[in-house]
């Protein structure tokens, strides 16, 4: 009687994961997909320039590019052309914020502190003859737990920010967004 009843569990055990792997495939071939169409959209080499009231930056050519009418301007960047809907998507998905913030390089930054983050190393750089405090952070809270916000002195009174949220397993994220942050220009 147990030797039956240990069979009868090992078949329905088999049984039941058979069709829950049957029922899995097509979720599972959608994620591939959506995966593959966000690995693509990064692993572009050619770049377009954004020029706006004096300053300018590159990004993937086949990247989103919203422009919010605020003043002063806000620029979104997305490798996705659409909202994602699920946690997979986010792992090879960038989206990187480009902003022109009122105050000086220090106002800026010390009013950026982001409770639930982790910062992890701060660079001192040059980018386009200015200089610029790069902040790598971990655990920010976004869907996004990876960010890369770089702070440029645009001006005495105005400071470039350019935010990165990615996913650090995306292999091809930290190359992408080095090129995009460095390629910000600000008036001579």
């Amino acid at each position: 009687m147990k030797k039956r009843l240990m069979i009868a569990i090992a078949v329905g055990a088999a049984v039941f994961s058979s069709t829950a792997s049957i029922a899995q495939e097509p979720l599972q071939q959608n994620r591939q997909r959506t995966h593959d169409r966000l690995t693509i959209a990064q692993s572009t080499t050619r770049f377009k320039t954004q020029t706006e009231k004096g300053f300018s930056f590159q990004y993937p050519a086949n990247w989103r590019l919203e422009k919010n009418s605020s003043e002063p301007p806000y620029f979104i960047l997305t490798s996705y052309r659409s909202q994602i809907n699920n946690r997979t998507g986010f792992a090879s998905a960038i989206k990187t914020d480009i902003s022109l913030q009122p105050g000086s390089m220090e106002q800026v930054m010390s009013g950026d502190r982001g409770e639930t983050s982790r910062r992890v190393r701060t660079e001192r750089l040059t980018i386009g003859g200015r200089q610029a405090v790069r902040r790598w952070i971990k655990e920010s809270g976004f869907d996004f737990p990876d960010v890369v916000v770089t702070y440029i002195r645009y001006s005495d009174r105005q400071t470039a920010v350019l935010a990165s949220y990615y996913t650090a397993s995306n292999s091809n994220a930290v190359p992408l967004i080095r090129q995009i942050h460095q390629s910000f220009k600000g008036p001579r």
